[in-house]
C-alpha cells in the first residue's frame, strides 16, 4: 500500500481559538478500550479524523470544521485524559503515544470506518504516527504538525544537544503545570508577549478543563 505522507511545517492555519460548542453536532461517545472518548462529527464524504494535541481538546478544531465539512465527513475527537472525558493525573499520559494510536485505531473500528485521512498536531501527531506505522491499511492520507517525537533526534548529529535545550527551554511550563498552575503554565509556554496574550487565554481556559 502506498501511504501519502504530508507533513506540514507551515501550511495549516491551526487556531486554537473557539471554545463554543462544534457546529451544529452534538457531541456523542464512542467506547473505546475500555473507555468512552467524546467525539463530534459533521459533513459527509470521505472520513477525515482530526487529532488535537497536549492541553486541547475536540474543541480545538472547531473553526476548521465548517470549511472541511463542504467536501468529507469529518470527525474531531477527545483523547483519553482530556476534556470532556474523565480526566486525572493518574491517567494516560499525553505522551504514551503508542496508547493513544491504538486509541485511534479502536476509534475508527467502533465508528466503522476502514480507512481515513488523518490530520494530527503536536502530540496528536506523534500518536497518529504510531497508529499509521502499526495501522497503514487504516490511512488514506496522513497530514502531522510539529509532532514531538524526540526519539528520532536521539541517535542524530547534534541530537543530544538539542533535547536537551528543548527540556530546558520547557521545564518552568512543565514544573508549572505539575503544580496546577494555570496561570503561570500558559505564560511559560506561550510567551508574555501581546502576540501570545489570546494564545495564553485559550490554553489556560481548555488546562483548567483538563486538569479537572
Amino acid at each position: 500500500m502506498h501511504l501519502g505522507i504530508k507533513v506540514l511545517i507551515a501550511g495549516l492555519i491551526l487556531c486554537p481559538l473557539h471554545l463554543a460548542p462544534a457546529i451544529g453536532a452534538d457531541v456523542k461517545q464512542v467506547r473505546v478500550n475500555g473507555t468512552k472518548l467524546a467525539y463530534v462529527e459533521t459533513g459527509q464524504g470521505d472520513p477525515v479524523v482530526l487529532v488535537h494535541g497536549g492541553l486541547q481538546d475536540y474543541r480545538f478544531w472547531n473553526s476548521h470544521l465548517p470549511a472541511l465539512a463542504k467536501s468529507y465527513r469529518v470527525i474531531a475527537y477527545s483523547r483519553q485524559n482530556h476534556f470532556p472525558n474523565a480526566t486525572s493525573k493518574d491517567g494516560l499520559p499525553d505522551g504514551a503515544a503508542d496508547a493513544h494510536g491504538e486509541d485511534l485505531a479502536a476509534m475508527l473500528d467502533g465508528l466503522g470506518i476502514k480507512r481515513a485521512h488523518i490530520v494530527a498536531h503536536s502530540s496528536g501527531a506523534h500518536a497518529a504516527l504510531f497508529f499509521a506505522a502499526n495501522h497503514p491499511d487504516m490511512v488514506r492520507t496522513l497530514v502531522i504538525n510539529e509532532p514531538p517525537a524526540a526519539a528520532l533526534l536521539a541517535g542524530a548529529p547534534g541530537g543530544v544537544d538539542v533535547l536537551k535545550e528543548w527540556g530546558a527551554r520547557f521545564a518552568p511550563a512543565r514544573e508549572a503545570f505539575q503544580k496546577d498552575d494555570i496561570d503561570a503554565g500558559p505564560t511559560a509556554l506561550c510567551g508574555g508577549n501581546w502576540r501570545t496574550r489570546h494564545l495564553r487565554s485559550a490554553v489556560r481556559e481548555r488546562a483548567q478543563d483538563d486538569v479537572g
